[in-house]
């Protein structure tokens, strides 16, 4: 998450992700590679990172991360 002001207020980005198990998490990391060395323009992710997004929430403010993390 990365934090962000707007109208003096801190706002988070938020989503809802699954989590990939690490034999995954591998093939991905070498599939990245493969695809770096072939000069692919693509936004990296480590692959500690990667994992599925089921649902966007955007911006939300950062008071609200305990309401929200209740549901």
């Amino acid at each position: 998450m990365s934090n962000l002001v707007e109208s003096d207020r801190a706002f988070v980005r938020l989503f809802v992700a699954a989590g990939l198990d690490d034999d995954l998490r591998a093939e991905l990391a070498r599939t990245q590679e493969r695809l770096r060395r072939i000069g692919a323009r693509v936004g990296w992710v480590k692959p500690a990172n990667l994992h599925v997004t089921l649902v966007f929430l955007g911006n939300q403010p950062a008071g609200q991360l305990t309401e929200l993390s209740a549901v």
